[in-house]
């Protein structure tokens, strides 16, 4: 969040791309369980819409390389944001990470992080007078925050929550299974924000089911019920994805000036599909290219 240098190496893919969109609050839902295995990429999409959103200063630079790679993925999400980088239009994120022994004071420490982020100074002193020793506090604060945000012209709250399998876990291990029902609380307060766009998005490893495992039916119930109030955004990159990416960075590091000849390409591709049976799932001129 501090440090917008440090997603400049970021390149968007298509399921990037959905996971914007929906985090952004450009979607009916409101709420998201964001599922994707280890090293998907999913915590630095997630930072990058932190710098997308909260559009501060420092991070313009590194939104306007970014940009560019958009460009090719989206491009009518990359006119988005480069239309938002100009108007200088901001955002705040609250971000959570990991497991939270006390949520409501988690909840208060990232309102408060933002805020001085976009140095919301004057505002941020009554946020900080206000209690936030349960959930339902911690809801009144997050309102509380959104007024102050309309009042400056903000125009979006985001709640991104990475490794939020560390805390079901622990809650589960510590036999808590009964604060299942913050989340839920979290996730029904900003499905009724209507007037003012607020999103919250968890991210996880596995489907949310697999958490409960073998505990009681009654666990496994609330399970079910916090999981109607989500919508499950699997992000996984298809094979073909991940090989335009490689194929990306190897361009962009590559040291020989000259091109290849397009036909010792198209043999290339000719050789590899026909006669050692790879890259199937691409055409002759999606594999030249």
């Amino acid at each position: 969040a501090e440090a917008p240098e440090r997603i400049s190496h970021f390149r968007p893919t298509t399921k990037s791309v959905a996971l914007i969109h929906s985090i952004f609050g450009d979607e009916m839902d409101r709420a998201f369980f964001i599922i994707a295995p280890y090293g998907s990429g999913k915590s630095l999409t997630a930072t990058y819409l932190l710098h997308l959103i909260e559009n501060r200063p420092d991070s313009r630079e590194t939104l306007k390389l970014i940009e560019a790679r958009l460009e090719s993925v989206s491009p009518e999400l990359a006119d988005a944001a480069k239309r938002r980088r100009r108007k200088k239009a901001q955002g705040l994120v609250m971000a959570i990470h990991g497991y939270q022994p006390d949520l409501p004071k988690a909840v208060k420490a990232s309102a408060l992080e933002a805020m001085r982020r976009l140095k919301l100074g004057r505002e941020t002193r009554p946020i900080e007078a206000l209690p936030c020793g349960t959930i339902e506090e911690a809801v009144e604060l997050i309102q509380a925050v959104k007024g102050k945000c309309q009042s400056r012209g903000l125009d979006r709250i985001s709640i991104l929550w990475d490794e939020s399998g560390r805390h079901l876990e622990s809650l589960l291990a510590e036999g808590r299974a009964a604060q299942l029902s913050d989340i839920q609380l979290l996730g029904e307060f900003v499905s009724r924000s209507t007037d003012f766009p607020i999103t919250l998005a968890l991210t996880l490893h596995q489907n949310v089911v697999h958490y409960a495992g073998q505990m009681p039916q009654s666990v496994r119930a609330e399970w079910a019920k916090i999981s109607s109030r989500f919508q499950t955004v699997q992000y996984v990159d298809d094979s073909k994805e991940i090989y335009r990416l490689i194929s990306e960075v190897v361009a962009a590091n590559r040291c020989q000036v000259t091109q290849p000849r397009q036909k010792d390409l198209q043999d290339a591709a000719t050789r590899c599909r026909k006669s050692l049976g790879l890259f199937s799932d691409f055409s002759q001129t999606e594999l030249v290219e």
